[in-house]
């Protein structure tokens, strides 16, 4: 079937499955209405989880929202398996869940304009730290931001600090980025702001082909004037395995804190291998360490 209509889930206990398509793109002619409206949190999305627990969405195809292709608000116990997720439009990112928790995805394609795969804290009416995510057995396609981003947004308040944490991405392809602002590199990105902490991640096997405009690794707490009115708080206990790139790798991976309180800290890199050879050193891997990091090791 195709269902030419965006999806809101605002209960428990549901189940979206295919085979079959939802189809977005009859919402954009002549252009997409997220191109003209200021309030992006109206923008037609493919399919929103409003506050659900207990939600599966499975073996269907998403075209072309305005917005995200799958956003999930302050969530449980999500399932998504087999989706085919396609976006083209500003701020179309792929999936994207705040203040959400318990989370699968797996054999996913994603090709998105923004960040495929976006993890965040507060925002909107989404209160609540993140956790226990498993991301698997998926291929990501970022045309201008990231494929996998964490930590933007939090809550905005310099006396209220949030976790993401214990998550963990494996048996990952990354495949076209083509980003043309530094501030927004990273194939593998913490850009984390709003007072925002970030620690127990694991990558594993994440194979990562040529791009256009990124980097590999971006872990860095900042302060980026168009979200963040507060920088972040840290980012600790990264680790990052078995993780191949071919491609030109001309712009350094990043990894900066933001003062002597903000830092980055305990990061480990094992078997990086980029152009089929394992890196011995931050230089051979283009990697910057910059201030306020401690125990950034390599092997």
């Amino acid at each position: 079937s195709i269902v030419k209509a965006h999806i809101h889930v605002m209960g428990d206990n549901v189940t979206i499955c295919g085979r079959g398509i939802v189809d977005l793109i009859h919402t954009n002619s002549p252009t997409c209405i997220a191109d003209k409206l200021p309030d992006r949190n109206i923008y037609p999305r493919g399919i929103k989880l409003d506050h659900c627990n207990n939600v599966t969405v499975r073996d269907i195809m998403v075209k072309n929202p305005c917005h995200y292709i799958i956003s999930g608000n302050q969530c449980t116990n999500v399932t998504l398996d087999n989706l085919k997720l396609f976006a083209c439009h500003s701020w179309s990112d792929g999936i994207d869940m705040m203040s959400s928790s318990h989370i699968r995805i797996k054999n996913c394609f994603v090709r998105s304009n923004d960040d495929s795969i976006a993890i965040y804290a507060r925002r909107w009416d989404c209160v609540g730290d993140p956790h226990d995510w498993v991301v698997e057995n998926c291929i990501l396609w970022a045309d201008s931001a990231h494929s996998i981003n964490i930590g933007t947004h939090g809550s905005q308040d310099p006396n209220v600090r949030e976790t993401i944490y214990d998550m963990h991405f494996k048996d990952i392809d990354i495949l076209e980025i083509n980003c043309s602002a530094p501030i927004y590199y990273g194939a593998m990105a913490f850009s984390v702001g709003d007072e925002v902490s970030c620690r127990d991640f694991t990558f594993e096997n994440i194979r990562v082909d040529d791009f256009s405009s990124s980097c590999l690794f971006f872990l860095v707490l900042l302060q980026n004037g168009s979200f963040n009115p507060c920088p972040g708080y840290k980012i600790e206990n990264i680790s990052f395995k078995d993780i191949y790139y071919n491609g030109a790798n001309i712009n350094p991976s990043q990894i900066a804190g933001f003062d002597d309180e903000r830092k980055v800290k305990n990061i480990s890199f094992d078997n990086i291998v980029i152009n089929g050879k394992r890196i011995a050193s931050f230089e051979e891997g283009n990697i910057e360490v910059g201030k306020y990091t401690e125990n950034i090791t390599i092997k």
